[in-house]
């Protein structure tokens, strides 16, 4: 599909922006014009999302393009970026256009039909590490399930920093998991991650040595609110990935109920809620009578962001049946 930049803007980049001795286009005045046409399109980022566009258009790092004045574009370079500025316009998310999303510091591909990760995820990442450790230090290694692995961002920000975690990621998504997997390959953990397609928990069989850590960043978004969401998530990100049911809460009621045969002696849930979610999600482990509450993590922001819960009575429900 081709994209092209209508109307008035469109013409200012004609009549602006001309070419140099060599035939380039000054990268100065590409670079204005598009966070011009951006922030017109009220992109909070404008400037920032005209750098990256710019610098994955021509191939070079951010920083070093912007210290290089004479930078300038071949007229390959300014189709793709006026592309692209014309997308991100119309409010697609950054990182569908790169292809590339950083979380805990990785690379990881992300594309259409993937939930794009969000730094406030890695904040289930440090409690994975912290809550490992006991599995770690009794028998040196800890069995670990990602529910609704997406791109794989959890589970390769675990595997990557603990070399003794063994995991198994799981997604209904046929896309995600195959972009999961290449992501894995990437970072050079595909080896102790396992990827299964699966809705929730239902591919999996119970076992005698089940998982030491459970860890979800599943929808949570009221279905009421989804009007509500900004433009770039509501038109553009997967609603399966988001959409928690009526009340945003429906995914946690399903883990809190079926997990505890899928959970070693004292396994530990970490899950990621939305904002002003922690207290209800508690209440929801309470109230079933087989969760013991830890912990509750703020964010950056200070927004209860991650619920730790406990399993009391993961023992009774484990039984001789082995997942495939």
């Amino acid at each position: 599909m081709t994209f092209n930049v209508q109307g008035s803007e469109a013409r200012r980049w004609t009549l602006d922006i001309g070419r140099g001795d060599d035939g380039r286009t000054p990268g100065s005045e590409a670079l204005a014009w598009a966070t011009r046409y951006l922030r017109q399109g009220q992109i909070e980022t404008a400037r920032l999302d005209a750098e990256v566009l710019l610098a994955y258009c021509v191939g070079r790092d951010r920083t070093a393009l912007l210290g290089d004045r004479q930078f300038g574009l071949t007229p390959t370079e300014v189709a793709c970026f006026r592309e692209l500025a014309a997308r991100r316009g119309a409010h697609e998310p950054l990182a569908y256009l790169t292809g590339c999303r950083e979380f805990w510091s990785l690379p990881l591909a992300v594309q259409p039909g993937v939930l794009i990760p969000r730094p406030e995820t890695e904040f289930v990442v440090e409690a994975a590490l912290r809550y490992a450790m006991p599995a770690v230090r009794r028998r040196s290694s800890c069995r670990i399930l990602d529910v609704g692995t997406g791109s794989g961002n959890i589970a390769i920000a675990v595997a990557y920093s603990l070399d003794s975690a063994a995991l198994v990621a799981i997604d209904i998504a046929p896309t995600a998991l195959e972009m999961a997997q290449a992501n894995a390959r990437a970072c050079g953990v595909a080896e102790r991650i396992r990827f299964i397609q699966s809705d929730l928990l239902g591919a999996l069989r119970p076992r005698r040595a089940g998982f030491d850590l459970l860890l979800s960043n599943p929808p949570y978004i009221a279905a009421l609110e989804w009007d509500s969401l900004p433009k770039t998530v509501r038109e553009y990100e997967p609603r399966v990935a988001l959409d928690g049911g009526p009340d945003g809460l429906l995914f946690y009621q399903q883990l809190i109920s079926d997990a505890p045969p899928y959970l070693s002696e004292s396994g530990v849930a970490i899950v990621e809620v939305g904002d002003r979610q922690a207290a209800e999600v508690c209440r929801l482990f309470q109230h079933s009578r087989q969760w013991q509450v830890m912990e509750i993590i703020k964010d950056y922001s200070g927004i209860e962001r991650v619920v730790v819960a406990e399993c009391t009575h993961a023992r009774a429900h484990q039984h001789g049946s082995h997942r495939d």
